[in-house]
């Protein structure tokens, strides 16, 4: 006698109607959000876009802050801040402003959060004034500045050459190229290339990702790297070296001196580490 057992009747769990609402929600949500920044790019490549610009000039202050969804331009030149900005934009606003107070000038030119935009700024400020800058989409170039300068950039390239004064910087994403400075300098940088030559000064330079090169810096060097390689270049003169790689290369090829006044210090997580003699 054959005993057959059947399998008890099991009924499938119903779906949350406030889940599946919620989820279709975020769907139509994500897909409007693609749709949107397709048309944006689509109109950013037509030559039919709205293109404005206009020219201010204002008194002279001690310290000139830039920020800008776009191109930062900057560099020395008359007796006033003159300031000429640039939008290209489709689909959304752009906003303009200027606050002035007695020893700081600031002018903002951004975009709204929708459409496509790009907001530019190309200034000139006075031999002396110190400049601070903020880009979030754009390349920024600094130029022949007489003054301490302090730049935190976004999404582009950023260059600093014949800068008279101390330079603080940190790039979110892309290449950094420093290059004749009278005073001391700090570079941070995320993700990308960085590359400083000839600084009077010292220098630290801190790159989570990105290959970083070092020459021509007359006082301390302190560099520090995540991921990618690094060489520093020396001046000929012995140095106090400190290098240390966790996973890459170690190449000294430069006079060291554990008593010399100067130091050098190279750190290195993930890639190679050299400290090579004057270029």
């Amino acid at each position: 006698m054959t005993t057959t057992l059947e399998r008890p009747t099991t009924t499938p769990p119903r779906r949350s109607r406030g889940l599946v609402w919620t989820g279709g929600v975020i769907g139509a949500v994500i897909l409007l959000g693609t749709a949107w920044s397709l048309v944006g790019l689509a109109l950013w490549s037509d030559e039919d876009h709205a293109t404005t610009s206009a020219t201010a000039t204002y008194a002279a202050r001690p310290v000139v802050e830039l920020v800008a969804d776009g191109e930062v331009d900057v560099r020395t030149g008359g007796d006033e801040v003159v300031v000429e900005r640039i939008a290209r934009a489709a689909l959304t606003s752009v906003h303009y402003a200027v606050d002035e107070s007695a020893d700081r000038l600031t002018v903002t030119h951004e975009c709204a959060w929708f459409g496509s935009c790009r907001a530019s700024l190309a200034v000139t400020v006075p031999a002396g004034t110190e400049v601070v800058v903020h880009a979030s989409d754009g390349d920024v170039t600094a130029q022949g500045l007489s003054g301490a300068l302090d730049i935190r950039s976004g999404d582009g390239r950023t260059e600093v050459s014949d800068l008279v004064g101390d330079l603080t910087l940190a790039a979110s994403n892309g290449a950094v190229d420093v290059r004749s400075v009278q005073g001391d300098v700090d570079v941070r940088s995320s993700d990308g290339s960085t590359s400083v030559d000839g600084v009077s000064g010292s220098l630290t330079a801190t790159s989570g990702d990105g290959r970083v090169t070092v020459s021509g810096v007359a006082g301390d060097v302190d560099v520090s790297s995540n991921d990618g390689d690094v060489t520093v270049y020396g001046t000929g003169d012995p140095v106090a070296l400190d290098l240390q790689t966790n996973d890459g290369r170690q190449t000294v090829d430069a006079p060291t001196d554990p008593g010399a006044s100067r130091t050098v210090r190279i750190h290195v997580n993930d890639g190679d580490a050299a400290y090579l003699g004057p270029r």
